[in-house]
This record gives structure tokens, sequence and C-alpha cells, in this order.
């Protein structure tokens, strides 16, 4: 359920609440029919009070946030013994703008977070998070424009290095666009990072990095090309893994170099009630320990997308399809322990009634071709099945 309110105070200001609740009670799939049947059930609550201000020169934006989350496991449905967590969130975070001339406008950001985690061999753990961060853009002109941002954590868990992003965009023609940024970012371990039973890990070290990209954007018409490639450094990775059986548990990998790259097309038309859109990606990714120099497994060289969406009136009809290449499941890339590559496509129709604002009705058929594939190892999705869905706005 999620629900959101607005009220326009004056011409200046504006408040908006947003809420959102979620119960979800799902089985997790067996690799052996020798398995215990097991049992998972989350729930979550997120709300969001924001405040937004604009006059003249300064924009004020402030947002308080409170969500929770809770889990129960549970190893065998027949028997009424679980594992459970909770964590409850406080979050506040305040945006001031100004600008200062008008080819510049100035962001200060600071923001704060307390999160509160508890459960079954969980512990009881409390973490405090405080930043601070300046943003500046500059519209050079009507082609160039450059942004500089940097960013300092205090954290109760660990120390965080300075951080920065330096960015810049160029229409060189109506046609052709080039941008380029460069960052350096870092993560902390997440609480199920660190306390998750079973696997947890509260050995983790934090992740940092350094990225660089560079982007061409074309256009013609109706047509959009983007080709996108990028480098990352990356240091400490924290990537969860299988250990014994059907427990995964994270680790840092100590040097990781990612380079790849990424193409995004698009098309759009209408020709009366017609309306078109064509759209796909394609990803290329290397990921390799820099030790063993293998690729990371579970890390695919090769992933496309492509979809098609057509619209009459208040029918539209949609096709989805996804390719996701091999990929490996041990770290020394064994080729004989991989997971195939696999096909999926999905459609859709749909129905909006005009006269119930703008409401929906639709029916997809997911897996279409009913394609036998696994995303984990020696975890099968599910073949052909249907969805059916309706959206009421009021």
């Amino acid at each position: 359920m999620s629900a959101n309110a607005g009220y326009k105070i004056n011409n200046h200001g504006i408040l908006i609440f947003y809420s959102q609740f979620s119960n979800t009670d799902r089985n997790l799939s067996l690799i052996s029919e020798s398995d215990s049947k097991t049992k998972y059930i989350n729930t979550f609550s997120r709300n969001l009070l924001e405040y937004s201000e604009n006059k003249e020169r300064f924009t004020t934006n402030y947002k308080v946030a409170y969500l929770t989350e809770q889990y129960r496991y549970f190893p065998d449905i027949e028997s009424k013994f679980f594992t459970f967590g909770q964590s409850e969130s406080l979050i506040g975070k305040v945006d001031l703008g100004y600008q200062l001339i008008e080819s510049i406008q100035l962001n200060g950001i600071f923001d704060y977070s307390h999160t509160k985690g508890f459960g079954s061999s969980f512990g009881d753990n409390t973490r405090q998070i405080g930043a601070i961060a300046i943003k500046a853009v500059e519209q050079h002109n009507e082609k160039w424009q450059n942004e500089l941002g940097f960013r300092k954590e205090a954290s109760s868990d660990y120390d965080s290095p300075f951080l920065f992003s330096l960015g810049s965009s160029y229409a060189f023609t109506p046609f052709y666009n080039l941008k380029a940024n460069f960052s350096r970012n870092f993560r902390i371990p997440t609480f199920n990072d660190l306390y998750w039973s079973p696997g947890g890990n509260a050995n983790l070290k934090p992740e940092s990095s350094y990225q660089a990209e560079v982007g061409n954007v074309f256009k013609y018409k109706k047509i959009t090309l983007s080709e996108t490639v990028y480098y990352m450094k990356i240091d400490d990775l924290i990537r969860w893994i299988p250990m014994n059986g059907d427990v995964w548990s994270p680790e840092n990998t100590d040097r990781v170099n990612t380079y790849g790259s990424e193409t995004i097309l698009g098309w759009t038309n209408s020709y009366g009630k017609n309306n078109f859109a064509v759209n796909g990606t394609y990803a290329y990714t290397v990921s390799k320990n820099m030790d063993t120099k293998k690729q990371l497994f579970f890390v695919p060289y090769h992933k496309a997308t492509a979809s098609f969406a057509y619209s009459y009136s208040n029918l539209s009809i949609d096709y989805q399809y996804l390719y996701n290449g091999f990929v490996y499941t041990r770290s020394d890339n064994d080729p004989k322990e991989v997971i195939d590559a696999y096909k999926v496509s999905n459609i859709g129709l749909a129905y909006t009634f005009k006269s119930l604002d703008s409401s929906k009705i639709g029916f997809q058929v997911l897996n279409l071709f009913n394609e036998k594939y696994e995303s984990m190892e020696d975890r099968r999705m599910a073949g052909r099945n249907f969805n059916i869905y309706i959206i009421l706005k009021f």
C-alpha cells in the first residue's frame, strides 16, 4: 500500500507526505527434494515528510524520514521456530540552494541518519552517520555545463575519506553531446553485510573506489543513442558469495578493476492516436580480481535488453526481452562451473480507464517462451507464468 498527500502552504512553499507499506510472505526454492521447505516473511514501512520553498535566489528543501523493516525466516515451515531481524532508521536531510550569479547554482547539503538493528544472532547495534556536502553547477553557456561536488562523512563505525566528483558536458552540435565524469566513492558495510544470520561477516572493511567515465550522446530526430565507457578501481569490494550449502556470506576482494561500456538506444514516434516506443541496451563488463586476473564470478561479460511498446487510445501492448550472458560460479573461472546464458521474454496488454482518472487493468505473460534457466546456481527460475494487475487512481 502507498499513499501520498501534499499541501501548498503559499506561493513559495509546499508540504508533501509519502508513505509506503509492504508485507511479503513467500517460500524459497529448494536445491534438492530432500531439503526442508522454508518460508520468509518480510515487512517494511517507509514514511517521508518533505517541505520545499523557493524564493528568488534561494531554494530550501527539508526531509525527515522514518523507515522500519523486519523479517522472519522459518528454516522448516512445519516448525514454529524462526529467526528474525528488525531495523529502525531516522533520517534527516537539508538542502540549501543559492543562485550565486545567473550561471552558477550552489547547494549546501547536510544529512544525518540514526539506524538501530536487532534480532536473532544479530545483537543490538546502532549506527549514526552525519555528512556535509557542497555542490556547484555552472551553466557556462547553452552548450557547456560543469559540476563540482565535495562530501565528508562522519560515522560511528568507520572513518570516511574526503569524497569528490567532477563532471562536464558539452554539446558540440544539436546532434552530438560529450559528457565526462570523475569521482571518488566510498561505501561502508550494511547491517545485513555485518550481522545477517547466518552468513554475516563482522570483520568487513569499507569499500572505496575511483571512477571515471566518458559518455557520447547522439540525437537525430526521434532517435537517441548514447555510448558510455567507464573504468573503476575498487579496493575491498564487498561481495556476497556462496559458502557451505545454501549459505552465502560477504567478503572483501582486495583489488578489483572494472571497465566496460554501455550502449542505450531509444526511438519514439506518434501517428495520430498511434504511439510507438523502441528501446534497447547492451552492456559489456569486465570485472577482474587484480591478484588472480580472473573475472569475478556471477558477473556476466554481456547483457542486453530490448523493449517495444505500442498504444492506441486507451489500449497498450508491450514486449520485453532480456539476454544474460554466461557467468562463472567459481573464482578460478573453471569453464565447467558456469551458469549458461539465457534469454527471457515478457509480453503485456493493458487498458486505461480515462473515466476513472487513468486507472488501469493489465495482463502479462512472463517468460513467454517457457525458457528453462537459472540466475543463481541450482536456483531454477519460474517457467511461463501470468500476472494480472489493477491500478486505481483517485
